[in-house]
C-alpha cells in the first residue's frame, strides 16, 4: 500500500507541474467541519477540513487535503473511548455534473492516517460496583484510501459543498461522515 501511495503521488505531482501553470486561476481552497462515526469502537466526533482542487482538465482535479476528527463520545455506553487523527489525503477528483450552478463530484486517493485511540482495557466489579477500571492507548498510523461524494453549487462568489466522507482501512469504511464545507478561488 505505500508504494502504491507514493507512485501515485509522484504521477499525480508531475501531471500537475505539467499541467497548471498555465491553469493557476483554477485552483479553489475549502474549509468546512462536519459530524461523522469512527466505527472501529463506535465514536461519534467532529470533522475539520482543509482542501484545495487544483483542475487538471475540464472534470478532473487534484485534491490534496489535511483533516482532523475528533471523538466527542462513544454508541457504546460501557467503557471510556476517544479517537483522534490527522488525515493526510491526496487523490483525484471527477465532477460527474458541472454547468454554472451546481457540481456532483467523486473524489478518491490514498490516505494516512496519524492518530491515537484510548479505550477501557479492564473493568472489574464486586458486587455490581465497578472498583476498578484500567484503559490502554494505541498510537496509530494507519494507509488506506478515502471516498468522497459532493454536491457543490456557488453563491455570492464562494462555492459551498455538502459531502459524504469515507475513509477506508479494510473492507468497511471506518470513518463515516458528513461534511459542509466552504470554497474560494485563489
Amino acid at each position: 500500500m505505500k508504494s502504491f501511495c507514493i507512485i501515485f503521488l509522484i504521477c499525480i505531482t508531475q501531471l500537475v507541474n505539467s499541467y497548471s501553470q498555465d491553469k493557476a486561476d483554477n485552483i479553489l481552497y475549502s474549509v468546512g467541519i462536519g459530524f461523522g462515526n469512527e466505527n472501529n469502537v463506535s465514536n461519534y466526533g467532529i470533522f475539520f477540513t482543509n482542501d484545495i482542487k487544483i483542475e487538471i482538465a475540464e472534470r478532473l482535479s487534484l485534491n490534496p487535503r489535511v483533516s482532523f476528527f475528533q471523538s466527542l463520545g462513544s454508541i457504546e455506553s460501557e467503557g471510556y473511548r476517544s479517537h483522534s487523527g490527522i488525515f493526510l489525503e491526496t487523490g483525484l477528483s471527477y465532477s460527474i455534473k458541472k454547468n454554472g450552478k451546481v457540481e456532483l463530484s467523486v473524489n478518491a486517493g490514498p490516505s494516512l492516517e496519524i492518530g491515537d485511540e484510548t479505550y477501557s482495557s479492564l473493568r472489574r466489579y464486586e458486587d455490581g460496583v465497578l472498583v476498578e477500571e484500567r484503559f490502554g492507548n494505541n498510537m496509530l498510523k494507519q494507509f488506506g484510501f478515502y471516498g468522497d461524494f459532493e454536491i457543490s453549487w456557488k453563491r455570492d462568489r464562494c462555492l459551498k459543498t455538502i459531502g459524504l466522507r469515507t475513509n477506508y482501512y479494510g473492507i468497511y469504511p471506518e470513518f463515516l461522515g458528513i461534511v459542509y464545507k466552504i470554497g474560494f478561488n485563489l
